[in-house]
């Protein structure tokens, strides 16, 4: 079996269960009835169960297993052989049920959002020579959905509750603010170019910089100033779980680990192109069947056709171009800026809701995927390791291996602390009477009427600090808190235009410290590899103790309400799907792909 160590013995569960089904039917256990409990996909269960005679009307006289209790997928199913059925209703013609001959399946979904509540009614006593002393003559199943305010057994909420309260200290710390929903359903990993699948890939292709720059072996890796030193990022749907949506709003720690639960280390790869095709061939291989192999990319293009056979889908591969420019060009396509609509403003005399404006470098083609040039790649161990079927990835040579890797969980966690950071400094700068001084990188006409307008909103009682080295940040994070308030500034200011959209004011947090005037600034969000590399390059050098100057300086608060002041420090960020996973057979229905 690929990825799996030499000295293991694979053997068929079919025939493993006839054998032990001997042993506990005729041994001295004697059992009347068996239950398997798998974990496999709803077409292998199936198989199974129609294989072991755990099907309505079975015959007594043969080895097997009566019922079989699924898990894998994550959806709802129940077999065609249960005689009755209470609940919700499910869908039953789902890829693999074609073959369901009167099966006993029960299939309770995950994550305890379904409870499955069975009732088994048996057979009398058959006599010899039955190699099953009972059958199951009628099974009814009730289906229950469990929900947050469902009551729980007086002493399980007791331990419930004081373990609890130890694992949500930590856990229950909010790390950031999400402007739109983080979709970590199977369905939108398993079988689409995910927005949250985009997320993460990016942040892994760009958290490698600093290690790929200082890898040796005799030769040091050059790169370009301001280019990836990684050429593309390679993960699964599988490596992010829960099956759960998270936000609008809050996502705290406890929703990063459940996202990525996993242990195996992130890592670097040397591959071919060959090799890169071969793994998005078996990524894509076993669509539409929700599978975790399902590719999540970033750095890559790609361009498949779910109507061709297995192994035949890839059509393209390209690799991007994207670099640290930071640069914003008005009449480029480079800047891509999206409406969304986020807390909801509240003035002390009116209700009003602010825009929010998300800065995207539009990636470009570098080149054609060539199969026989070699190409960095990031991953998790665990595909390199051969699991999911990426068997291929066992090959090449390692730059970033195990013991030098970080979690997926970790790496994501230092980019929201890193930007979180950034954004809090960016709100100081946004305070300060030295904001006139920062160099804006554009003309100096623009820069003077920007500086003008920010210094009429002026906190005339707030610490002043050097726009050159503010309080005790480095050179490198005190140049990133800058392009991130340049940006901000500039986009401010450009869609203040006539020929722009007119955007509501955003209002200000009543404090003695501050003027009541309205500041007329939208909510501004870098989505770019630059503020990705910024991010985790501020996580990874700068010191972030709860009562470091950044916390313990009022700024501004994005809402109008004491107990959010905490939320408006945390970094707002936004997942993005940008059509580098185009389904040829979907493309007419996906807006993305054009």
């Amino acid at each position: 079996m690929p990825g799996f160590p030499e000295e293991y013995e694979y053997r068929d569960m079919a025939s493993m269960a006839r054998k032990i089904s001997c042993e506990l039917r005729e041994g001295p256990v004697q059992c009347d009835l068996i239950l398997a409990i798998t974990h496999c996909r709803l077409p292998n269960d199936v198989a199974l169960a129609n294989t072991l005679g755990a099907v309505a009307d079975t015959n007594p006289n043969e080895h097997g297993v009566d019922m079989v209790l699924g898990g894998h997928d994550h959806m709802y199913y129940i077999g065609r052989g249960v005689q009755s059925y209470e609940g919700e209703p499910f869908e039953k013609d789902m890829i693999g049920a074609e073959d369901d001959q009167q099966t006993y399946i029960i299939k309770s979904g995950s994550d305890f959002h379904d409870l499955s509540e069975v009732e088994i009614t048996l057979s009398d006593p058959h006599p010899a020579p039955a190699v099953r002393r009972r059958t199951i003559e009628s099974v009814h199943v009730k289906h229950h959905q469990p929900t947050p305010d469902a009551p729980t057994q007086p002493e399980l909420k007791v331990k419930l509750d004081e373990l609890m309260s130890h694992i949500s200290k930590s856990t229950g710390q909010p790390v950031a603010i999400t402007l739109n929903e983080w979709d970590a359903s199977s369905k939108s990993l398993r079988t689409d170019e995910s927005a949250l699948g985009d997320f993460v890939a990016d942040i892994l292709l760009v958290s490698m910089e600093h290690s790929l720059r200082s890898c040796t072996d005799g030769n040091e890796v050059t790169v370009s100033r301001g280019h990836r030193v990684a050429d593309c990022c390679l993960i699964c749907g599988g490596s992010l779980r829960s099956d759960s949506i998270f936000g609008p709003g809050e996502i705290t720690l406890g929703n990063l680990l459940e996202l990525m639960p996993f242990e195996d280390p992130v890592v670097v790869k040397e591959l071919t192109g060959q090799t890169i095709w071969d793994a998005l061939e078996n990524g894509l291989s076993s669509y539409p069947k929700q599978e975790g192999r399902f590719p999540q990319v970033a750095g890559m293009r790609v361009v498949w056709d779910s109507r061709r056979p297995p192994g035949k889908r890839v059509i393209s591969v390209h690799i991007l171009h994207q670099p640290y420019d930071g640069q914003v060009d008005e009449s480029s396509n480079e800047l891509k800026m999206k409406m969304r609509r986020f807390y909801k403003f509240a003035p002390d005399d009116e209700d009003d809701e602010g825009s929010v404006m998300v800065y995207r470098s539009s990636p470009r083609v570098r080149e054609a995927l060539q199969m026989d040039k070699t190409y960095r790649v990031v991953t998790r161990g665990y595909l390199a390791s051969g699991n999911d079927g990426y068997d291929m990835l066992k090959q090449g040579k390692f730059i970033v291996d195990g013991e030098n890797g970080q979690l997926m969980s970790t790496i994501v966690r230092k980019f929201l602390l890193g930007a979180t950071y950034i954004w809090r400094w960016n709100q100081l700068y946004g305070q300060s009477e030295d904001v006139k001084n920062l160099p804006l990188n554009s003309s100096e006409a623009e820069t003077s009427s920007l500086s003008l307008r920010h210094e009429q909103l002026l906190v005339p009682n707030q610490r002043k600090f050097s726009s050159r080295h503010p309080m005790h940040l480095s050179s490198f994070t005190n140049e990133a808190v800058k392009r991130a308030y340049n940006l901000s500034l500039r986009r401010s200011q450009s869609f203040s235009l006539e020929s722009r959209p007119t955007l509501p004011e955003t209002p200000r947090r009543s404090s003695s410290s501050m003027l009541n005037t309205p500041k007329p600034s939208p909510l501004f969000v870098d989505y770019s590899p630059h503020a990705i590399r910024n991010a985790l390059y501020v996580a990874s050098h700068e010191h972030h103790s709860h009562f470091d100057v950044a916390s313990r300086i009022e700024t501004q608060g994005l809402v109008n309400n004491s107990q959010d002041e905490e939320k408006s420090k945390l970094a707002v960020v936004m997942a993005i799907a940008d059509g580098r996973l185009v389904d040829q057979a979907r493309i007419k229905s996906d807006p993305r792909s054009s």
